[in-house]
């Protein structure tokens, strides 16, 4: 018989991408095995590279391994906040590239396989769930949470702002805690790229369904004042308020199929989330007041397409049953 310690620490030479650790791990029993586990991660960079080659090779599907694997090594390795470096934060703002400008390829494909990338990249961290890397790095390291120079492994080689990382990686934990941060401005644009002018807020407003935990998230923050001029809408060069946002997505989504018919029904949830919140569709700002541009639309539709009409009636029905509040 072989003591435990041994044992553990002959297994730290098994190779975890193959079967050779779990079987070593079935024979010694539950109680070696914890011992095992902590030899084991215990400053094992190459665990952490196996598990990044995994999840690129998965194609970015089994973020949810990835993260449970780093918060493994994480809980044995407690110093982990150590690898956070000025010098790390620089050279692993980039782990994508397009093919043949990789300079530390570790795959066939076009993407770093650094162990210490997580710790260093705060997209990364979002998108392997690592919300406590995220908050060091934004309250110790002091990141800057609106720059748009982060790529993480599932966005190729797009830079993104922080918080539409969380929302392509559908992190709402990511999300709320970017609100909690006052520096976070979500009229900045997702990106770098200067010929989109998509800010955060308007892809968190989107009308879809997966997207109204991010919208209630907003709404919920103590911050937001529904009554607020926050939204840029380049089409007619003005900053306008949510609620008039929604009256002008509302006028797209009476055209199409089913697509429309759920736009429609996203953006009737909203209004009444916002009404609820204090919106004022009565308010006067540099364009149409909301209730204005609902009646507007309603009697343009009236005669002509009675369908149009009636969506446009029910937007109407919700204010007249705010109107006492203001």
């Amino acid at each position: 018989h072989f003591g435990t310690d041994l044992i553990a620490r002959v297994a730290t030479f098994a190779s975890v991408s193959d079967t050779e650790l779990m079987n070593i791990c079935l024979a010694a029993g539950p109680t070696a095995s914890n011992a095992i586990r902590l030899a084991y991660l215990e400053n094992n960079d190459d665990y952490l590279r196996c598990a990044l080659r995994c999840y690129i090779a998965g194609g970015g599907k089994n973020e949810t391994k990835c993260r449970d694997d780093f918060r493994a090594w994480m809980a044995v390795n407690t110093d982990w906040k150590g690898l956070c470096t000025r010098n790390g934060m620089g050279a692993l703002q980039v782990v994508s590239f397009k093919s043949g400008e990789c300079p530390d390829r570790g795959t066939e494909r076009s993407y770093r396989v650094h162990p210490h990338v997580p710790f260093n990249n705060p997209a990364v961290a979002i998108e392997f769930g690592l919300i406590d890397v995220l908050k060091f790095l934004v309250e110790d390291k002091k990141i800057d949470v609106n720059a748009t120079c982060w790529t993480n492994y599932s966005s190729g080689d797009e830079r993104s702002h922080l918080a539409s990382v969380a929302l392509r990686e559908d992190s709402i934990e990511a999300f709320r805690y970017l609100l909690s941060v006052d520096a976070t401005d979500l009229s900045g644009l997702i990106g770098n790229d200067t010929s989109s002018d998509l800010t955060v807020c308007r892809l968190a407003f989107s009308p879809c369904r997966d997207r109204l935990p991010y919208f209630r998230a907003i709404v919920d923050c103590p911050s937001f004042d529904a009554n607020e001029s926050t939204i840029v809408l380049p089409s007619v060069d003005r900053t306008i308020t949510p609620l008039q946002y929604f009256m002008f997505l509302f006028a797209f989504a009476t055209e199409g199929g089913e697509d429309a018919l759920e736009r429609r029904e996203a953006i009737y949830e909203r209004v009444q989330i916002l009404l609820d919140n204090g919106a004022n569709p009565f308010k006067e700002t540099t364009i149409s007041e909301p209730a204005d541009i609902a009646a507007l639309e309603y009697e343009k539709e009236a005669e002509t397409n009675p369908e149009k009409a009636a969506m446009w009636m029910k937007i109407l029905l919700m204010i007249f049953a705010a109107e006492s509040r203001f």
